[in-house]
Parts: structure tokens; sequence; C-alpha cells
């Protein structure tokens, strides 16, 4: 083509594609120095783009998804022409404004991922930008620290290179511990939520100073932050790492008693280091006692097995399994203390229990979610055993308990298929005639298989 012959094409394309015109004199602005005006472009278009509602109709298929594809080309475009500070400036607002955005969104996520993806390229010039090195390390925290979303990829990602020295990592735990010092003790933790971000700056700060080389200051910010945050999970871990066992075992022990009431799920989590600590010692006893504590507190046909397997490991399982038969019966266990005379929680004679006692201690609470005879876990666990008449005893009986409905009728039906082939045969009838009566062909299918 001759020069006009150029010319006209693009001037055609321009017409055609306005996008094209504007490549063309942000380049041009950039090798003249004038980054200035397309960072001010590039900032009215996060502002408007965030500003835009965020939703998707799932079954319809309808919705409205801001589009962050062009964004994340203009700052790839930006960085490539060493304009990297300008790119973290453009970041926080970006960052800032696409939580806001996020936070009133209704959609499956589609819009944090597009904002995580211009986030890799933020990232990208922290190392180009005239940040110092522990700057660029904490302005990346930060970040982490305000993802409620849980948008961006694992940390590790960005760090796996290691391209910051011990120095800048030291200086980085520095200004973490600093901060934890300075951040008051949130009234929440009386309750044991503890701090969301207090935790995941102390997260950090473990990873500042394991990369710095100073891991024996670890163990000692644990102990700090334990009552704070509940974080004894990771401190037993810890100790355990520095062969502290005695010291892990006390601290699972203390742990547990501190947040069984508040913070259950942390409590069962130090439960299962003490039984799995048990399990290392050889104290086979123990494990069985921690075992029938799981049952007891979580009865299932899992946790039956797994009492089964340790009790029968220290030959005490025909004993416990009458006891724990008995329970699920009766509400009646031999593992707790009675708040009161009129409390059934003690066994018929706690003497007869072949089992030692916990390191730890559960007070006995009736639940108004639990009641007795506990149906559900005595069908799985007659079904486990094949014992066809109890199937059928404890089945008849969650008949009439509404909240099971009907979620045992397929398994019993198949369970008691040969031994009790016209009771098997009820239950297959009266499910086909349920969805018969949905005069839905779908149903029909159901039905006829």
């Amino acid at each position: 083509m001759t020069k006009d012959q150029l010319l006209e094409f693009i001037v055609n394309l321009i017409e055609e594609y306005p996008d094209i015109a504007n490549r063309i004199e942000e380049k041009e602005d950039l090798k003249s120095g004038r980054a200035h005006k397309i960072v001010r472009s590039i900032r009215a278009e996060i502002e408007q783009l965030s500003s835009e509602p965020a939703w998707q109709n799932h079954w319809s298929g309808e919705g409205n998804i801001p589009d962050y594809s062009h964004i994340r080309t203009r700052l790839e475009s930006l960085l490539s022409s060493g304009h990297a500070d300008e790119v973290l400036e453009l970041g926080k607002d970006l960052w800032d404004l696409g939580n806001e955005q996020m936070e009133s969104s209704d959609d499956e996520g589609e819009t944090g991922e597009q904002i995580a993806e211009c986030m890799k390229v933020i990232f990208g010039a922290l190392e180009k930008s005239t940040l110092a090195s522990p700057e660029q390390i904490l302005w990346m925290i930060e970040t982490f620290l305000e993802d409620e979303f849980g948008i961006l990829d694992d940390p590790k990602d960005y760090f796996d290179d290691n391209q910051y020295d011990d120095n800048a990592w030291s200086e980085v735990a520095n200004t973490l511990l600093n901060r934890l010092g300075n951040l008051p003790v949130s009234n929440k933790s009386e309750t044991f939520h503890g701090d969301y971000k207090r935790r995941h700056i102390v997260d950090w700060a473990i990873t500042a100073l394991e990369l710095s080389g100073r891991k024996q200051e670890i163990v000692p910010l644990l102990k700090r932050e334990a009552p704070i945050t509940q974080c004894y999970v990771l401190l037993i871990e810890r100790l355990l790492e520095a062969g502290m066992r005695v010291e892990a075992k006390a601290t699972a022990v203390e742990g547990f008693q501190l947040t069984i009431d508040k913070a259950p799920g942390i409590a069962w989590q130090l439960e299962d280091k003490l039984r799995k600590m048990a399990e290392e010692d050889k104290e086979l006893s123990m494990v069985a006692a921690y075992r029938a504590m799981e049952f007891f507190n979580h009865p299932s046909l899992e946790s039956y097995k797994n009492l089964e397997k340790a009790a029968e490991a220290v030959h005490a399982w025909p004993i416990v399994k009458g006891t724990a038969m008995t329970f699920l019966q009766t509400g009646v266990r031999p593992d707790v203390k009675a708040k009161n005379g009129k409390d059934k929680a003690v066994c018929r004679d706690i003497k007869l229990w072949p089992l030692p006692n916990p390191e730890i201690s559960i007070e006995h609470k009736a639940s108004r979610y639990q009641q007795f005879p506990d149906v559900s876990p005595l069908i799985a666990i007659s079904i486990y055993e094949k014992d066809s008449h109890e199937v059928l005893r404890w089945y008849a009986i969650a008949k009439k308990t509404p909240y099971l409905g009907s979620s045992f009728d397929t398994q019993v039906a198949e369970a008691v298929k040969n031994s009790h082939p016209d009771e098997s045969l009820k239950i297959w009838w009266k499910l086909a005639e349920n969805q018969i009566n949905l005069v839905k062909t779908s149903a029909y299918e159901v039905a006829a298989m």
C-alpha cells in the first residue's frame, strides 16, 4: 500500500473501531511523557465501571456483569511503558471501588474474578515501583487483609520466588508486630469469635518471621495471641514442631476447656490433636476414651465405627457397645458429670465403664435438638450391622418423627429386601406412588425405576 492507502485504511478502521484510535493516541501520549492524561482517563473508566450494578439471574440468564478487560489491557500498557507507580496508584482506586461494588453485587462471583485479574497486573507493578522492598511487601499484605470476598490467589503464589531478602522481611515483621501491639483487644474476643482481621495479621507476622529467619519468635507470639484469637491449633502444631510435646498437650487441654462453650469448632480440633498424640504415644485406652467422647457428643455411623475399632484394640468393645447403644436409646452416658441429682447424664454404674477419663472434660447439657431414642444413627448402625429387625424397629419410630421425613426410605428398603421382602416392597411402592402423584414426566421415570 502507498502512504495514502495506509492512511485511508487506518481511518476506516478507526471509524469502525473507535478503540483503535484510543490505543494509538495512548501510545503517543506515553511516548511523549503525557502519562497523567492516561491515568486520568483510566481512573474515570474505573469509577464509571465500578458504579454499575453487578447482577446475574441464574435461572433466566439475564444480568449485567461489568467488563474490566479493557481496564486490564490499559493497565498492562501503562506498566510496560515504565509507569509502575501510576499503576499502583490506580490499583488502589480499583481495589477500593471494586470491593464496594462486590459488596452490593448479586452475581456468581464473576465481577470479583475480573477484578482479581486486574489485580495481578497491579501486583506485577510492585517490584518495578519506586517503593522500598518492605513497603512493597506491606502494600501487598494490606491488600490481602482487605480481601473480604477471597477473590485473590494464594499469597504464596506471589512470594514463591522470594524476591525479597531477610532484612526486608524482618522490617515487615517488626511493623506487623508493632501493629498487633497497638491494636485494642476487641470485645468480640470475650465471646470467643475474636478479631478476624487480627488473626490474619498474626498469620502474616508468622510468615514474615519465617522468611526473615526469626522462627524462634513465632511460639512466643502465638502464646500471646491464643487467648485473643483462639489460634490454639496453630500454637500446638508449632510446639510439636519444636519438640515441646508436654507443653503442646497442656496447651490443648487448656484451650479445649476455654473454647468448648463458645467456640466448639476450635475445641474439637484440639480434641483431635490430643487423640492423635495419644495414638502416637501408643496410649490405646486413652485413644478409645477420646473416640467415646466423640461418639457421645456427635453420634453417627462414622463415630460409631471409630469407637468400635478403638475399643476392640483394648478388648473393651462388648461393654462399650452396650453403653453406646443404651446412650442412643436413652441419652444416658458414662463420661460426664451430672449437673444435679435430677440429671440423667450418669451411666447405670460408672464403675463398669472400662475406659479411662480423657484429659479433657465436658459438662453435660441437654440439647433441644437431640432427642432420644436418636433414631438416625440407630438406623444407620443397624443397617451397618445387618440387623434387619432393628432396622425396621427404628424405622417405624423414625416415620413418626417429622424432621426425618423420608431420608431413610431407600436405604431401609435396600437393607431389608432379602430378610423382609414384603416390608421392602411397601416402601418402594409408597415411593413410586409419591412420584406418580407429582404428575411430571421426570417423576414417572423415577417411579418406573
